[in-house]
């Protein structure tokens, strides 16, 4: 989807390849340096879609890692409470249709596929202290939400549900729930599976025999409570689609979290929307500093312009010949601007991360192996706000430097980069009505009524 809501689809060649979806309760990702920690860890993986809860982000957005993945979010306006987003691999962010937020425990991202289209609900319920109003509310607005997905699309629900479905349910539950969750399931377990039954949904990650640190979702700081509490549901009628022997949790995947990472693969295919080529180009303006690539500028720009004044043109042709000789130059001498990524995560603080993770697997075995991982813990947090500052510290002299030899343009960019917030720009805007407009070429149309409206 282009600049002007122009639409061109084309398929990805993913006939043989699954899409993997997961979902993880990351605790936050407000913290210092943990976007980048989900990056690094995200690496081990072979995923497509990502949905995160406990994400305590303030308000909606959408931000790009620093791997070049989209993450939208959708949180609290104010308080870094609750919070949920999606993760979106870049191999496949040209197949998004739009990234709904709805609340701060609720989001929803549709994909173009083919012949399905895909919508996927990623949820935070209340924790088990919460009221029975507070959940009655929850899944008041989960029941608005489902009205909202097409009927034809293939539907994943996934999520951190706060809720216990054990191998019990399944005799009475058959064809919602399979033999093979974990524990006794509990009130808010039957909550869940009576939304599951009441839209044909199936809990994927009950259906197939896992060991159970393969089934546990999440784990008592004490290491002594196993709970599977996050699920990835899927409409029934594309239950066959789903991969069985990969629908599971990761526990050896790590972020400081309480929760673990819980991954399905899908067989399906999607659409890539193409994007039309932006003619403009960003040329390296800072090689003019250098005298001689300046005065080598001006020599070939010299020679061009000669014949253009001789050639006696129009108004119009001679504007459209210089602007071509400009770029042509420009290619020729300059070249184009190379984007540069300021990674102030340092390798000695993804090294401890990889640390942690080694440690994670022995956290409950010994006091001394919960202690240990305890102790790296605090060691990268503190880690990464030593690169930060460093960092922060590195950037201060670019710009002092950049301001003596009169380079402001190099400084003010620094300023602006040292300065801008975490998370990223917001990509929903609303109508005359008060409407979330959450498709590009929605947007697109609306911003072309308010400047014409202008």
């Amino acid at each position: 989807m282009n600049g002007n809501g122009s639409v061109a689809k084309a398929k990805i060649r993913v006939a043989k390849k699954d899409i993997t979806v997961g979902t993880w309760n990351v605790r936050t990702l407000n913290a210092l340096g943990k976007a980048e920690q989900l990056d690094h860890e995200m690496r081990r993986y072979r995923w497509s879609v990502l949905g995160l809860a406990e994400v305590r982000w303030t308000g909606i957005g959408e931000t790009t890692t620093n791997d070049g993945h989209t993450l939208w979010y959708s949180g609290e306006d104010k308080r870094h409470e609750r919070g949920v987003g999606f993760l979106v691999h870049r191999d496949i962010a040209r197949s998004v249709l739009e990234c709904r937020p709805i609340s701060s425990r609720f989001i929803i991202l549709r994909l173009a596929g083919q012949p399905f289209n895909i919508s996927i609900i990623q949820a935070y319920a209340p924790t088990s202290t919460a009221s029975d109003q507070e959940m009655d509310m929850f899944y008041q607005q989960l029941h608005g939400i489902m009205a909202t997905i097409p009927k034809k699309d293939v539907l994943l629900v996934i999520g951190d549900w706060n809720a216990k479905v054990g191998p019990d349910a399944y005799p009475t539950w058959q064809g919602t729930a399979g033999k093979f969750g974990l524990g006794v399931t509990n009130d808010r377990g039957y909550n869940l599976l009576e939304f599951a039954k009441f839209y044909d949904l199936v809990l994927t990650n009950t259906l197939h025999p896992q060991k159970e640190s393969r089934k546990a979702t999440w784990h008592s700081p004490d290491g002594k409570v196993h709970n599977m509490i996050d699920y990835i549901m899927i409409s029934k009628r594309f239950q066959s689609s789903v991969n069985l022997a990969r629908t599971r949790s990761f526990p050896g995947a790590d972020i400081g979290s309480d929760h673990d990472l819980v991954m399905t693969s899908v067989r399906v295919k999607l659409k890539k929307l193409r994007k039309e080529k932006s003619p403009r180009v960003k040329f390296d303006l800072e090689k003019l500093k250098d005298p001689d690539i300046a005065t080598e500028f001006e020599a070939k720009i010299g020679g061009r312009f000669a014949p253009l004044i001789a050639a006696n043109l129009d108004i119009e042709s001679f504007n459209n010949q210089l602007n071509e000789n400009f770029i042509d130059t420009a290619q020729e001498v300059l070249g184009k601007v190379r984007k540069k990524k300021q990674a102030w995560m340092t390798d000695d603080v993804l090294q401890l991360c990889d640390r942690r993770r080694e440690l994670k697997k022995r956290r409950f075995i010994s006091d001394i192996d919960h202690t240990n991982y305890s102790r790296i813990n605090r060691e990268v947090k503190k880690a990464t706000k030593e690169a930060k500052e460093q960092w922060i510290h590195d950037q201060c002299d670019t710009i002092n430097t950049n301001m003596e030899r009169n380079n402001t343009a190099v400084a003010f960019q620094t300023i602006r980069d040292l300065t801008k917030k975490k998370a990223g720009r917001t990509t929903v805007i609303e109508d005359n009505d008060g409407h979330l407009l959450t498709e590009k070429k929605e947007i697109s149309n609306r911003w072309k009524e308010y400047c014409e409206e202008l």
